[in-house]
């Protein structure tokens, strides 16, 4: 930092750096009352009180404004994630019990259309989406970085997985839809329950992936990466 300073001429003399102007003073050219300014400020202190002050000292920032606002969007995104989230996680419990039930009772798993490691697999991938979107929802309305990420991770198992379960799904029931077309429904009584739930599943797919797109806009978004602590 350098300075201006008043000489016994009163004229303002300067630039000069700090150092200069601390030999000036102990040679007697200035004084403890003598008036400095540092360069570009219109403010003149005494050179006693110019020292007190640190070179180059920034105020803090209050803590208040250190970050701006969460974004409207983000915030009511985490919410519905956390609302969203405790919801599905009531269904897990369920989800378990069912799987544990199809996986002793031949019967009912000889009447599903799907291998039960495909079930499995659902599940899995329920819990995980689960735990991902409550993660992503408290992190954001903490404000932490680590919630923004949990964010992009949640977005990204809905495109990989739904997309992956959309494709294994079809699989299993395009030859169900082949045998109804070539011997009619009463061939397969519970055929009409298993394209109903895959209907439902592919509409619910999309609206997951909507949902997750849109999420992945908001939180990619500069005013939400400048609000994290």
């Amino acid at each position: 930092m350098e300075y201006y300073y008043v000489n016994s001429q009163n004229q303002a003399v300067g630039p000069i750096d700090r150092a200069e102007l601390m030999r000036l003073e102990r040679e007697g050219a200035i004084s403890q009352k003598t008036l400095v300014a540092p360069v570009g400020s219109s403010n003149w202190m005494t050179y006693e009180k110019a020292l007190t002050h640190p070179e180059g000292a920034i105020p803090p920032v209050p803590k208040g404004f250190a970050h701006p606002p969460l974004p409207v969007g983000v915030m009511l995104m985490a919410i519905a994630n956390l609302v969203l989230s405790s919801l599905f996680c009531l269904c897990i419990p369920l989800s378990v019990l069912g799987l544990v039930v199809l996986s002793v009772n031949e019967k009912k798993l000889a009447e599903t259309p799907y291998p039960l490691w495909f079930i499995y697999l659902s599940v899995c991938n329920f819990s995980i989406r689960c735990l991902l979107c409550f993660t992503s929802g408290l992190g954001l309305l903490l404000r932490q970085e680590w919630g923004r990420f949990a964010a992009l991770f949640y977005c990204g198992s809905v495109f990989l997985f739904v997309g992956v379960e959309a494709v294994l799904t079809s699989v299993f029931i395009v030859p169900i839809v082949r045998q109804i077309t070539m011997n009619g429904v009463e061939a397969l009584p519970h055929a009409a329950n298993d394209i109903g739930g895959y209907i439902g599943g592919l509409i619910g797919g999309l609206i997951s992936i909507f949902y997750a797109g849109l999420f992945l806009y908001l939180v990619t978004r500069p005013d939400c990466k400048s609000a994290m602590k």
